[in-house]
């Protein structure tokens, strides 16, 4: 009994350590871009509204092509005449009825064709929300970890100022500098603290936020991996060719949406166009009647059906050729009916899909010719912004070089503490702003990308790749040892 419960214990050991070990696991699992993509696609709640209004336009497409097809109806009746005086008596009867449309002026077919323009339209909508929402998630991705590598530049430039304390103090001690200047630097190290804990403040927030987007629960530990943005600005794009622009007049969704908003309207405008042409059907009956249940008499009909709208008036006509199954009767019957001024508003809908249509038409134009300038825009922004990034990248490698000339000057006593304190918040704010510069050079080329009618990522030009270190803030640009100048990046006068 010992041993049982010996073994039992050692059993759940085992389990807790392997739960413990797995929660281990899971708790340093890092998630790449595409992962998150995926996750935030999976709990879209718009996305999963889309696919539900998806399936509401293939039902509305079935409900029209539907109308191509015949018209069932079976009825029964069956009456009774309770006599006084005499006997009573009964009938019972059961029809079969079946309407064909054969001619309604084509309306059955446009609105066939309208209804698979909402399908398309739809699958549009769909598409552009899918970009939009991985634009929304790298733009979130990129902010946390904006964030977190100035939290890394943040405390390096702490740890440059703890180790510049320490050595202010040997010099204090040895009588070289003032009191007044190390209470000074105590003074810059703590705001240097109080910046460094506001900006992991800032980090948690966005990491808070984040998780809210992805419909994740709040104790979820969402680690990020991280994306090395140095080689970016070293690659050269020509966007301004007529493929491109062809490219983007041909896909980009706003123009899709634009030309199948111009073919619906131009549908809706012709069937309201030949409203007045007649809708004629075929019909025909096949039934059973007769006094007792079931009834033996059998009879059938076949017929036509014309209706049509004549100046705000609804005329219909009908012709039917009845006959017995045993060949005892025929007969033929034909009836017309109007009904007077039922509609007083028929021109209304044909004026009001006129003006749909001049306004797509219209819009077509001008989107295409706002695409064209946009375009044309695009490539000096992608120029300038390129160019400005290398430029940013190359000062900031000069002020860290710059920086620690300053610090040896300081030590040798030949630059004043207020000098020292400026260049290194110069340093400072370069890396930050080279930092911030990065990551919006990136979302730049993915909206560049949308507008061009791509997605996300189709033109494969951006050099980003998962960091191999964790310096990835640092200028990418490399300093000469000899005397020798850098290169100057073209900035050509036309592209400014």
């Amino acid at each position: 009994m010992k041993a049982k419960n010996v073994q039992l214990h050692c059993a759940v050991i085992v389990c807790l350590i392997s739960c413990c070990a797995n929660l281990s696991a899971d708790s340093t699992t890092s998630y790449s871009i595409e992962d998150i993509e995926a996750l935030a696609e999976k709990n879209s709640v718009t996305l999963q509204t889309l696919r539900l209004e998806s399936e509401l336009t293939q039902i509305n497409e079935l409900s029209r092509f539907r109308d191509f097809f015949p018209t069932l109806s079976l009825s029964y009746r069956r009456n009774r005449t309770i006599a006084q005086r005499d006997f009573d008596t009964g009938s019972n009867s059961v029809q079969l009825s079946i309407s064909q449309p054969i001619y309604d002026g084509g309306r059955s077919v446009l609105a066939h064709e309208i209804a698979q323009i909402d399908s398309v339209l739809h699958t549009e909508k769909m598409r552009e929300t899918k970009e939009q929402l991985r634009l929304q998630v790298r733009q979130n991705y990129f902010e946390i970890l904006q964030a977190e590598q100035n939290v890394s530049i943040l405390n390096e430039s702490l740890k440059q100022y703890e180790r510049f304390r320490e050595i202010s103090e040997v010099e204090y001690r040895n009588g070289n500098i003032a009191m007044l200047e190390i209470l000074e630097i105590r003074n810059q190290l703590h705001q240097r603290k109080m910046e460094l804990l506001a900006e992991k403040a800032n980090y948690q927030a966005r990491l808070a936020s984040f998780k809210l987007m992805l419909r994740l629960p709040e104790e979820t530990t969402l680690i990020l991996k991280k994306l090395d943005f140095r080689a970016a600005g070293t690659e050269q794009l020509t966007i301004d060719s007529e493929s491109m622009v062809a490219r983007a007049l041909e896909r980009r969704p706003d123009i899709r949406k634009a030309r199948l908003d111009l073919y619906r309207a131009h549908r809706e405008f012709k069937i309201t166009e030949y409203h007045f042409l007649p809708t004629v059907s075929l019909t025909g009956n096949y039934g059973k009647s007769g006094n007792d249940w079931p009834p033996q008499s059998a009879e059938w009909g076949v017929g036509i059906n014309v209706t049509m709208n004549i100046f705000g008036n609804t005329v219909s006509t009908d012709y039917r050729y009845l006959n017995s199954a045993q060949e005892t009767s025929r007969g033929y019957s034909s009836g017309a009916n109007a009904t007077i001024y039922d509609k007083p508003g028929y021109e209304e809908p044909h004026l009001r899909n006129q003006i749909e249509l001049l306004r797509a038409k219209d819009k077509l134009k001008e989107i295409e010719q706002a695409i064209r300038n946009e375009l044309s825009a695009l490539n000096h922004e992608y120029n300038r912004r390129r160019v400005s990034l290398r430029l940013l990248d190359s000062s900031t490698a000069i002020k860290e070089q710059r920086f620690k000339v300053s610090e040896r000057l300081y030590r040798d006593g030949d630059l004043s503490l207020d000098e020292f304190n400026k260049q290194e918040i110069q340093l400072q704010q370069a890396r930050l702003s080279l930092v911030q510069e990065r990551f919006a050079y990136a979302l730049f080329i993915y909206r560049m990308e949308l507008s061009l009618g791509l997605k996300i990522g189709e033109l494969g030009e951006l050099p980003i790749r998962e960091a191999e270190d964790n310096d990835i803030w640092r200028p990418a640009t490399k300093l000469p040892e000899n005397e020798n100048l850098l290169p100057i990046p073209e900035l050509m006068e036309e592209n400014i």
